[in-house]
């Protein structure tokens, strides 16, 4: 028997049982609230001294999802108000973390403009950013370990610093390492203002 609680043109929660158990439902509906306030919003979840966890033990894709469906100016916030912890390179403590034990985490988007992925740090000046690869060994092209890939695109990588060290790439594995500058198919030749692999400085020389 369908249970409900509270008014259906307000707020309602129902239950509804089914004769087979994967129809079975548990539906919380607002229909009139629309504050999104922290502490005030039209449906909260509120443990005031432990935990709040979601959980599916459904081996399905999409076994938890969180959806905003209500237009262009909506948003998805994962805020941590007063966690101070940061990852270092062996730990997991960071104040929000993504975390897939056996599988892989994606992030995409599917904005069509500058900015579709934003990775930004915005604490100080002693803030960093790291890419880190912890276990991986290969050095193959198209599967290294830490890999930077724009299929269509180029890739940029630009400092505002106005000192020494600016830009650094450095190998630091031992007396075989290498480091590899490599165009794949161009055929410009030197002396074209365009060659293959140039190295310009607008306003100092160049060494090596």
């Amino acid at each position: 028997q369908t249970v409900s609680i509270g008014l259906a043109s307000a707020v309602e929660t129902v239950w509804a049982p089914h004769g087979t158990a994967g129809s079975e439902k548990w539906t919380t509906t607002n229909t009139a609230g629309t504050s999104v306030t922290e502490g005030a919003s039209a449906i909260e979840l509120l443990s005031t001294a432990g935990g709040v966890e979601l959980k599916s033990t459904a081996d399905l894709a999409k076994s938890i999802k969180l959806i905003a469906d209500g237009g262009t100016d909506e948003t998805i916030y994962i805020q941590a108000d007063q966690g101070t912890g940061a990852s270092a390179a062996t730990e997991s403590d960071a104040a929000i973390q993504l975390l897939a034990d056996v599988g892989g985490i994606g992030l995409r988007s599917g904005l069509n403009a500058v900015d579709a992925i934003r990775l930004e740090t915005d604490g100080g000046t002693s803030e960093n950013i790291i890419i880190h690869s912890n276990q991986g060994t290969s050095e193959t092209e198209g599967a290294a370990s830490v890999q930077l890939l724009s299929d269509v695109g180029g890739i940029g990588i630009k400092s505002g610093l106005n000192g020494a060290g600016a830009i650094r790439l450095t190998a630091d594995g031992g007396v075989y390492e290498t480091i590899i500058i490599h165009s794949d198919q161009s055929t410009r030749p030197s002396g074209s203002g365009a060659a293959s692999i140039q190295l310009t400085s607008d306003a100092g020389g160049i060494e090596l």
